[in-house]
């Protein structure tokens, strides 16, 4: 497909949304004023109104999707936005500005290697140009960029990211509903590597401003979302790392031909050095939580105002809720392992692992963390050590590890197992051992 094909596809659907915004007095109003702020570039409209745009959980708009008993490819739904309630539409000029800005600036934020770097520029937006849902999705990801670089014009760029990301969606569903092929896997596999990207840089371009935010919820909606994109694209993995895209996705050992896993087996000599003080603390966060979870047949949790007790879900007996917690654990370790013995030059180990551990999940575990489990949080809260050892070069998961530390902190304060988050707590930098314990001495006991 050429470039102006394209292109004339993109006007027609935008014809048909300003057909249906005409239908209501609030879209003809938004088409007539072009609504657009000063110093944000070129937009059509812009969201006079903070709310739904993006994904993640907790207070985003909902699109019109189908239902969970009908939709194959559930793991997409919370990052569709109705934008039947929007006053905006994309044109043309604005598409063309993130295009601009995503081949000049954005291509750069997630990796360091030039070869990586230059397939990122050049060969995943001539991919795009015959995979419609593949360039939408670059045009989402650079308007959530542009949107976490200008907070004053957020509402615009992330009406148009809302508006890219609900199209490049409905196109992936309606590529993977049909055949996995060596030829289209490429630009699936990059789709779901920028959706996921998209995913997270809601937070730092627009969930950071919303006080119904839930970090947690967020979290599970993009470990479903990887997981899901992973098991969907696994069949294709030998094509994608020899495609047109292989410089982005390419694994191999430390002189290796890039074709072989490696070893994910490493001693404490061979972990990447940032990742070291959390590889060596899990063997006894493993074994600590192995004795509180063996003492207990329900979870009782305390905020600061309330009280509940719940079991835990999928397998709710105490050996199969420590078989979960452990697994979880042993995933992290694994994820640290395999990121420090395959030399991967496109992009740090750190944000490797960001998007390993997630793809290793049970669901058990997400169940336990869906329901607040205190073992589920304890876990999650060593995680989070990772994204903020990745934070410093990844705009998109900026704001993420203090959002999620400081709401399991507070979930679990006043309870045993508040000392448990104190050293990812420590790391982050919310918080410091010595006044943390001497509020446990005198923190209301809670019955396990």
């Amino acid at each position: 497909m050429d470039f102006h094909a394209v292109w004339n596809t993109e006007e027609r659907q935008q014809a048909a949304h300003h057909s249906r915004l005409l239908h209501s007095r609030r879209g003809v109003l938004a088409i007539a004023q072009g609504d657009r702020p000063r110093g944000c570039g070129y937009h059509s409209a812009s969201s006079p109104g903070g709310g739904g745009i993006g994904g993640g959980g907790g207070g985003g708009g909902s699109y019109a999707s189908p239902s969970s008993q009908s939709d194959p490819f559930p793991c997409f739904s919370r990052f569709l936005t109705d934008l039947n309630k929007t006053e905006t539409a994309s044109g043309w000029i604005s598409d063309l500005e993130l295009m601009h800005h995503y081949t000049s600036v954005s291509y750069r934020t997630f990796s360091h290697s030039s070869e990586a770097q230059k397939a990122l520029q050049y060969d995943v937006p001539r991919e795009a140009l015959s995979y419609p849902f593949l360039l939408h999705q670059l045009l989402a990801f650079s308007a959530y960029h542009l949107a976490y670089l200008q907070p004053d014009c957020r509402h615009a760029y992330l009406m148009q990211a809302a508006q890219h990301q609900n199209d490049a969606i409905n196109g992936m569903r309606g590529a993977l509903l049909g055949a996995i092929s060596p030829t289209n896997c490429h630009a699936l596999f990059a789709s779901s590597i920028f959706l996921t990207l998209s995913a997270f840089a809601t937070y730092p371009s627009y969930e950071k401003y919303n006080p119904t935010f839930s970090p947690v919820d967020g979290m599970l909606d993009i470990f479903t979302l990887s997981d899901g994109m992973s098991a969907i694209l696994r069949s294709s993995d030998d094509d994608i790392r020899k495609g047109p895209l292989r410089e982005i996705f390419v694994r191999g050992c430390a002189g290796g031909d890039g074709d072989d896993d490696g070893d994910a087996t490493a001693t404490p000599a061979d972990v990447e050095p940032s990742l070291q003080p959390l590889f060596d603390r899990l063997p006894r966060l493993s074994a600590r939580l192995g004795e509180v979870l063996g003492r207990t047949t329900t979870t009782t949790t305390m905020t600061t105002t309330t009280m509940t007790t719940t079991t835990t879900a999928g397998n709710c007996g105490r050996e199969g809720r420590k078989y979960t917690i452990t697994s979880a654990i042993i995933a992290l370790s694994e994820s640290i392992a395999k990121v420090s013995t395959i030399n991967i030059m496109s992009a740090p180990a750190e944000f490797r692992a960001v998007f390993m551990w997630p793809i290793l999940l049970s669901t058990d575990y997400m169940d336990m963390l869906r329901l607040r489990q205190p073992a589920a949080l304890v876990v999650l809260a060593h995680y989070c050590v990772i994204i903020h050892l990745a934070e410093p070069f990844c705009w998109f998961l900026t704001g993420w590890t203090r959002a999620l530390v400081s709401v399991i902190s507070e979930h679990l304060t006043g309870t045993p197992w508040e000392e448990l988050v104190l050293w990812p707590m420590e790391i982050v930098g919310l918080g410091a051992y010595e006044p943390q314990l001497e509020r446990m001495v005198h923190a209301m006991p809670i019955t396990l």
